[in-house]
């Protein structure tokens, strides 16, 4: 039996929403499941996304690149991903405590 938790993948596409972006971050770095992979993509926004994500350099991946929209940012990140289960949470929806 494998007692290992699966890897879930969380992709947080982001466009101009810079105002949120920390709360969303820290709600999806807090919860308690221990097996994590998070990816955040800036669709070409044109706030301080960039620097918003810097601050989490090492903790998520993130990337930025041209628009190009929210589908398809996010079909960007499932390509990336790695785990098991793969959801997406939208830049301005925090997730609650134990919500993975």
């Amino acid at each position: 039996m494998n007692t290992q938790s699966p890897l879930v993948s969380v992709i947080t596409p982001a466009y101009n929403r810079a105002s949120y972006l920390d709360e969303t971050i820290e709600s999806v770095l807090s919860q308690d499941y221990p097996n994590i992979e998070y990816i955040v993509l800036d669709d070409g926004s044109k706030d301080n996304t960039r620097e918003i994500l810097a601050k989490y350099n090492g903790r998520i991946i993130w990337e930025t690149h041209p628009n190009m929209g929210e589908s398809r940012t996010v079909n960007k990140g499932w390509t990336m991903s790695h785990g098991e289960i793969v959801m997406t949470v939208n830049s301005d929806d925090p997730l609650l405590p134990g919500a993975i």
